[in-house]
């Protein structure tokens, strides 16, 4: 006896009460089964030490904002769909500088 799957459509919900939040670095890591994505949040030390304190510092703190985990076919979605936007991103405004 075979059994038969149909597709299913994924109808979008975007609850009111979800909360945005800004980061500005990243950390990804895997196991056999997922993708753990680590956004965090540094902020410019500009804002919060001297001058002389910049000059002598040795590490900034970035603080987690949100942990995602998700399955390697999604994390392989995603990167198409990155890779496509930034390619939209770059044709309408200008290039991406990539930290080094």
């Amino acid at each position: 006896m075979s059994t038969e799957y149909k597709e299913l459509i994924i109808k979008r919900k975007n609850p009111g009460n979800l909360q945005s939040v800004f980061a500005n670095d990243f950390l990804a890591s895997h196991t056999e089964n997922a993708f753990f994505l680590v956004f965090s949040s540094v902020e410019p030390p500009t804002l919060t030490r001297s001058e002389a304190d910049i000059l002598t510092m040795s590490e900034i703190e970035a603080s987690a904002v949100a942990k995602v985990v998700i399955t390697p076919d999604l994390a392989k979605k995603i990167v198409v769909a990155l890779n496509a936007n930034i390619k939209n991103f770059e044709s309408k405004f200008e290039s991406i500088k990539e930290d080094e």
